[in-house]
């Protein structure tokens, strides 16, 4: 076996071309904010899940608005992916989040959701808002 070969059967990165490496690091950002724009979409159907188990009477007052919500953050970080100026559509994009926190909250105490969901959409929130943060901060630099 050559230096060139690995033991896997992969090819060994190309150690010499240095423009593609460069190219992969100027291209990692947009692969972080695919990374969250995707998050929020798999949240957008979770709660589409959640709301479709709400009763009538709380579908459309809650469940619509909770719904919409999420939807507005989708909306916020996919439209700061295609501008220059995403500092104030994230920072809309955090405001939201914090709104549809407190609605999956209020879901949680009136018992339309379990306890086990409120935790799994609690986390997926934060998750997202931790990674608008980080967005945030890279793109004021």
């Amino acid at each position: 076996m050559t230096d060139r070969e690995s033991t896997d059967g992969s090819d060994p990165p190309d150690r010499s071309d240095r423009s593609d490496r460069r190219a992969v690091r100027r291209h990692r950002g947009d692969g972080a904010e695919l990374v969250v724009i995707t998050r929020t979409y798999e949240l957008v159907l979770e709660v589409t899940e959640r709301v479709r188990k709400f009763p009538r009477e709380l579908r459309f007052a809650l469940g619509d608005r909770a719904l919409n919500t999420a939807y507005d953050v989708l909306d916020a970080l996919i439209e700061a992916r295609y501008t220059s100026d995403r500092s104030a559509l994230l920072r809309r994009a955090n405001l939201h989040l914090e709104r549809l926190r407190f609605q999956i909250r209020l879901s949680s105490d009136l018992r339309l959701i379990s306890v086990r969901q409120y935790e799994f959409l609690a986390e997926r929130i934060n998750e997202i808002g931790k990674m608008v943060g980080g967005w945030r901060k890279s793109s004021d630099t």
